[in-house]
């Protein structure tokens, strides 16, 4: 009998109304109003505060009116700064200068001051670069022997100084080559003008006053760095590049289908400030 009667009791104990979250017994509507009550409804379930010191051990009853129950706004960074650590220096034990081989060049320009362009011109007008280049190598023989002009294989001559190759304002003379697989001879009219004055020393500017890139003055630099290379009948050019055949038949490296390796090289200059 007296654990039936415990087991009632027990019962009974959990029917009654629990107490809020401040601390009183209601309801479930009179302890959590609803949305649609609005600010009315908070302000109603508003407790003030015990005032309790220091010393008591009561519970702060904070108000619902009084939470921040809208979202937190975003922003950017939590104002935390952090420092990298910098890498510990420690000096080797075993210090070996080695030379190290690099495919950067020095180019000093302190003699060459100006350069001129020459526009030339030929005729018939759908010839190539091959033929154009052993047309301006009899040219240079014929009419500047102690020169060396560059050509960049179309219609731009660039020469170094500011002594034209030529007296006059332009060169016209006429070539003849030998047809490939034909009779007879191609003869072929060139007329070589000259169009402006280069300054050189622009480069120089640039590296030490931080002017603006010399456009000009580093197409002239192209050419003549690959002037050498374009005019000797060994290299091919492919583009920007120069490929060489092997120098002896058993060197050839043979790649299968008809195909073999060469070995080219590319070279441009320009400046680094």
């Amino acid at each position: 009998d007296q654990y039936r009667d415990r087991q009632q009791q027990q019962y009974r104990t959990q029917q009654q109304p629990q107490p809020g979250p401040s601390g009183d017994s209601g309801s479930r509507e009179e302890q959590f109003p609803t949305l649609g009550a609005g600010h009315k409804g908070w302000k109603d379930r508003q407790h003030p505060v015990s005032n309790q010191g220091p010393g008591s051990s009561g519970q702060l009853v904070t108000s619902f009116s009084q939470m921040d129950i809208s979202p937190s706004a975003t922003t950017e960074g939590n104002g935390m700064e952090f420092k990298i650590p910098e890498r510990k220096t420690t000096l080797s034990r075993f210090k070996k200068r080695i030379p190290i081989e690099v495919n950067h060049l020095l180019i000093m320009l302190n003699k060459t001051k100006k350069a001129i362009h020459y526009d030339c011109s030929f005729s018939p007008e759908k010839l190539s670069k091959k033929w154009l280049r052993q047309i301006m190598t009899i040219i240079q023989a014929k009419h500047y022997s102690n020169r060396f002009p560059a050509f960049d294989g179309k219609k731009n001559l660039y020469s170094s100084g500011d002594r034209s190759l030529f007296s006059g304002d332009e060169l016209a003379d006429t070539v003849e080559l030998p047809r490939d697989g034909q009779d007879g001879m191609l003869a072929v009219q060139v007329t070589i003008k000259q169009v402006a004055i280069v300054d050189m020393s622009e480069v120089t500017r640039f590296l030490t006053n931080r002017m603006d890139l010399p456009q000009a003055a580093l197409q002239v630099l192209d050419i003549v760095l690959r002037n050498p290379s374009s005019m000797r009948p060994v290299c091919v050019p492919v583009g920007r590049s120069f490929f060489t055949p092997p120098p002896r038949p058993d060197m050839t490296t043979s790649l299968g289908n008809g195909y073999e390796l060469w070995y080219g090289f590319f070279q441009s200059s320009y400046p680094f400030p």
